[in-house]
C-alpha cells in the first residue's frame, strides 16, 4: 500500500508538471509524460527475464487481484508492428525512443491471462494503458494478457506456446468466442467487431 500512494503521489506531481506543457504540440508533450514516468521504480514489481520461450516479465513480488502491476507508456503510431499495442481503430501505442526497450514490450501472449489492460486517458488527450492483476501473482509468476482482447488483426501472427494455436487477433475468432471476450475487449476492437457485423448483415 506505501508503494502504491508514492506511485500515485509521484503521477500527480508528474501530471501537474505535464500541464505546464500543454503549449508543446501534442507529439512532444507525450513524449515528455513518457519520460517523466519513466522515473516510476517499476522494476522493482517486475523483471525481464529470458527464458527457452524468449524474454518474459516476471513477478519480483506479490499482487493481489485488482492490483496495478504495470504501466504500458509510449507514443502513438499509426501502423502495427511486433511491439505495439492497438488503443484505437488505427492507433498504436509504441515505445518511445528515448525508451525504445521498456518492461511492457516484453509481456507475452496466454488465453488464460494474469493480468488485464485497461485504457487510461493521459496528459493532452493521448492515452496509456495499465495492467491490473485478474487473479493473486506470486512472486516469480509471469505477468501475461490475452492479445485478443487488444489486436484486432496482428501484425505478425504466431503460435501460442501454451495451446499450439495461432494468435491472430479478435478478428480471427469465432463468434462464440468473440462473445465471450467482448465485454473485456479494447473500444475499439467492440467498435470494429459490430461495424463487421453489420457489414455481414447487409451484404
Amino acid at each position: 500500500i506505501h508503494l502504491m500512494n508514492q506511485k500515485l503521489l509521484l503521477s500527480n506531481r508528474i501530471l501537474l508538471a505535464a500541464s505546464a506543457e500543454r503549449g508543446q504540440p501534442f507529439l512532444a508533450r507525450t513524449r515528455a509524460f513518457a519520460r517523466a514516468l519513466s522515473t516510476v521504480d517499476e522494476n522493482s514489481a517486475v523483471s525481464v527475464d529470458q527464458t527457452p520461450h524468449g524474454r518474459a516479465v516476471i513477478a519480483t513480488r506479490p499482487f493481489t487481484t485488482g492490483d496495478a502491476v504495470l504501466h504500458l507508456e509510449g507514443v502513438i503510431l499509426t501502423s502495427p508492428s511486433r511491439y505495439t499495442l492497438q488503443v484505437g481503430c488505427t492507433e498504436h501505442l509504441a515505445p518511445t525512443p528515448g525508451n525504445p526497450d521498456p518492461p511492457w514490450v516484453c509481456m507475452n501472449h496466454s488465453f488464460t491471462p494474469t493480468v488485464h489492460l485497461q485504457l487510461r486517458s493521459s496528459v493532452g488527450g493521448g492515452v496509456h494503458a495499465v495492467a491490473v492483476a485478474i487473479a493473486d501473482i506470486a512472486e516469480g509468476d509471469e505477468i501475461v494478457f490475452d492479445y485478443t482482447f487488444t489486436e484486432w488483426e496482428l501484425a505478425e501472427p504466431f503460435q501460442c506456446v501454451h495451446t499450439g494455436r495461432i494468435v491472430e487477433g479478435f478478428k480471427a475468432l469465432s463468434l462464440d468466442e468473440r462473445k465471450e471476450r467482448l465485454h473485456l475487449a479494447f473500444p475499439h476492437i467492440r467498435q470494429m467487431h459490430e461495424k463487421e457485423m453489420q457489414a455481414t448483415c447487409n451484404d
